[in-house]
């Protein structure tokens, strides 16, 4: 289920099902290199705009990611850490994940914007590889297009759909997980010789999601409980990983969407700033020069 299909549950906000609605990442369209341009003209029309409404609409997103991202450099340990980042000037960054990830208010365009205003020059690139619906399955079944585009670094955060309940039953064990959460890694790092971030997926308001989707009789469920195990094994299996859950679980009531799934700008701050805080602590990385 994408974040699209549980927008239908919600009050109507008209930039809602824009920030997910990337059909040029379907696995089938990219691999025929298809763009956002070529289908701007399908998108609009299937959300009842005009392409001038869809462009003028996104811009008024990328400004919120972008006085996000300075908002975030403001505070002092951020903006330390930040002149401590592992990554290069010129390297690419794959951001993997699922709509956390593919919102266009993600954190994933946040570190974007934060990196064009912390290096000088020839600032590392982000690609966005989040995929709205995607579990960790779907995830192996499109790493050939994410090493397509060379990464140095990837940055992965998944999970979170892989104990989505319809109705009592789970489509995935943790042990089902986790195991492809082992096989993303080997994958990408034994076999692309990529450098791996991990990250824990974060809380949900489950009570809230349940509320959302149970009138159009889609009977969603999250557990927090099943958010936390897959939580525990990333970080039984990495002690790198960025623990995203157990920090943001008391303050996930003002960092989430209305459809207590998806966090708002703010929950996408803060994934970010944990992820800085984090990458930006290792003693070993020097720190950049002013």
């Amino acid at each position: 289920m994408s974040a699209a299909d549980i927008a239908r549950a919600l009050p109507a906000h008209l930039d809602w099902p824009l920030r997910f609605v990337h059909p040029e990442k379907s696995t089938e369209l990219a691999r025929l290199s298809v763009g956002a341009s070529d289908i701007e003209g399908a998108v609009a029309a299937a959300l009842g705009l005009s392409a001038e409404d869809v462009r003028a609409q996104r811009a008024l997103i990328d400004d919120q990611v972008r006085s996000s991202a300075r908002l975030l450099l403001e505070d002092a340990r951020v903006a330390a850490a930040c002149r401590r980042l592992p990554f290069l000037p010129g390297q690419t960054i794959v951001a993997l994940g699922d709509s956390i990830t593919d919102d266009s208010l993600s954190w994933a365009y946040q570190l974007e914007a934060v990196l064009q205003q912390v290096y000088a020059v020839d600032a590392p690139s982000v690609v966005n590889a989040g995929r709205s619906g995607d579990t960790t399955a779907d995830a192996i079944d499109r790493l050939d297009l994410v090493l397509a585009h060379e990464p140095d670094w990837v940055i992965q955060l998944l999970g979170t759909n892989d104990v989505r309940h319809h109705g009592d039953r789970r489509i995935f064990s943790t042990g089902q997980t986790g195991t492809n959460l082992d096989t993303i890694a080997h994958l990408l790092v034994d076999v692309g010789g990529v450098r791996l971030i991990r990250m824990t997926p974060p809380p949900v308001a489950a009570d809230v999601v349940h509320a959302a989707t149970a009138a159009p009789g889609i009977g969603l469920r999250w557990s927090q409980a099943d958010l936390a195990r897959i939580g525990r094994h990333l970080l039984r299996s990495d002690p790198a990983v960025v623990d995203l859950h157990t920090p943001l679980l008391p303050r996930a009531a003002d960092l989430l969407d209305p459809d207590g799934l998806h966090p708002n700008v703010d929950g996408h701050r803060e994934i970010l700033r944990l992820l800085l805080l984090s990458l930006g602590a290792a003693d070993s990385v020097e720190e950049m020069p002013a």
